[in-house]
């Protein structure tokens, strides 16, 4: 068995099945048995370090068999423990520290259980929290009688960093993106405390990015969620915090996310301007990071809504640039750009662009490469669109229905709204009784943003 977030929940939990004190526990850990009693008090609420996530799945390994099924009932039966914590360690996943991290999967229903209105307005009250902490001059520290070396150090920080990487590669690996919901907004939490006693102001820098980077998280998976306005929050406030510190890609990277909203409601004009914007921006940060690249390729797709089909192609080459990059180029988990895809945007835009012969060249030969299941339903919604514009309803179907079954099967929001953006291009074929039965299928998976 594995935990794939250890908490001050999961950590009582083994102690109490060790039948140890939290003397004897803190021992084992070399920590003090103070940090033992925290890490309880905070429960669910306090998520671990790798480093002693590491050192406590070594403690989990040691159970017999007798303790590890108490161990697991009480994990299963314990309300505070998250429900997505527990995996076979036969399962795949990204690696911590040498060790699997698998998430148990969610229901397979379309919906967003992680995602709760308490969950949300405790995330909101963090925001607040968050706003409080980094533009309040408190002496935290006095407050809340801070033994100095309590503080927290350039090494815990560090394994901070290391919670982040993960997260981002679970978001990237899991099929319903709310997986990830609960871990990241805890580890928020962590990082708001971790903020009110930094040991030195490299690491309160630090500590200020990794927020930064945390809030963009939950934002794309309120945005796969179809929840818009709480995505914007997040964005809002990490392009906030980023240009507080100078952290320019990171501050390019939330302005460029927020521009998606933009783009989802057609606000191509909005989105351009906030585009311009994360570029300048972009110009400034790390010339090895491929943020400036990935910020040309979403300008090319507002420069294609507005009908700007030479500044299009111009963006796109600009954004090809990240080819040039050097394979040893700084590479961060929140900026996974590498232009592998901007020849699949590029013919989505051409579709915009009316030019169907143009994006069918691009999207047929990419039918036979192995595709992630949301890259090839959104190369089969494109080539369905273009199908519609040469006015092939027989094509029109056979691409519609096949990104429909990946829709179905994987209830993803992303498919979804892919899906209902083919709907305006069906409305000339209507008459066809194949058309009408494909537009019946699809029309309920148009989720309205929340």
């Amino acid at each position: 068995m594995i935990i794939a977030t250890w908490t001050g929940a999961t950590a009582k939990t083994l102690r109490k099945t060790l039948n140890w004190s939290q003397e004897r526990f803190a021992e084992e850990l070399a920590i003090t048995d103070r940090t033992v009693r925290n890490w309880e008090r905070r429960g669910h609420h306090q998520i671990l370090t790798p480093h002693y996530a590491h050192e406590l799945g070594d403690l989990l390994d040691r159970l017999s068999a007798d303790q590890l099924r108490q161990f697991s009932d009480a994990v299963v039966d314990n309300p505070s423990t998250d429900r997505f914590a527990v995996a076979d360690s036969s399962c795949s996943g990204p690696k911590l520290d040498g060790r699997k991290v698998v998430w148990h999967p969610m229901p397979g229903d379309g919906s967003y259980p992680e995602i709760t209105d308490m969950n949300r307005r405790e995330l909101l009250r963090l925001l607040s929290t968050v706003t409080l902490t980094l533009s309040t001059p408190i002496d935290w520290e006095r407050l809340h009688g801070i033994d100095p070396g309590d503080r927290v150090t350039a090494a815990t920080a560090h394994e901070y960093s290391e919670i982040n990487r993960m997260l981002w590669e679970s978001y990237g690996a899991l099929r319903v993106k709310a997986g990830v919901f609960r871990a990241a907004r805890e580890h928020l939490g962590t990082l708001v405390d971790a903020l009110q006693h930094p040991a030195t102001a490299a690491v309160d820098r630090w500590l200020r990015e990794l927020a930064t980077d945390t809030l963009q998280l939950i934002g794309e998976v309120y945005f796969d969620a179809d929840l818009y306005s709480d995505a914007a929050n997040c964005y809002t406030l990490a392009a906030s915090l980023a240009a507080g510190i100078d952290a320019y890609d990171l501050w390019a990277c939330a302005l460029t996310r927020h521009s998606y909203l933009a783009l989802y409601d057609h606000e191509c004009q909005q989105a351009g301007s906030q585009l311009e914007s994360a570029f300048e921006i972009a110009t400034r940060g790390n010339p090895e990071l491929s943020t400036r690249f990935w910020v040309s390729s979403v300008r090319a797709q507002a420069l294609a809504g507005l009908g700007d089909q030479a500044g299009c192609d111009r963006a796109f080459d600009a954004a090809r640039g990240v080819e040039h990059l050097s394979a040893s180029a700084s590479s961060v988990a929140w900026m996974r750009f590498s232009g592998e895809r901007i020849d699949e945007e590029q013919a989505t835009c051409y579709v915009q662009l009316n030019q169907p012969d143009a994006a069918q060249a691009i999207l047929e030969p990419l039918l036979q490469r192995p595709l992630s299941s949301r890259r090839r339903a959104s190369v089969l919604v494109d080539l369905a669109a273009a199908s519609a514009q040469h006015r092939d309803p027989v094509r029109v179907v056979m691409y519609g229905s096949a990104a429909f079954d990946i829709a179905r099967h994987s209830h993803s929001a992303y498919v979804a709204r892919r899906l209902s953006q083919l709907a305006p291009y069906l409305t000339p074929l209507g008459r066809d009784h194949h058309i009408q039965h494909l537009r019946h299928n699809i029309s309920p998976l148009a989720y309205a943003p929340r």
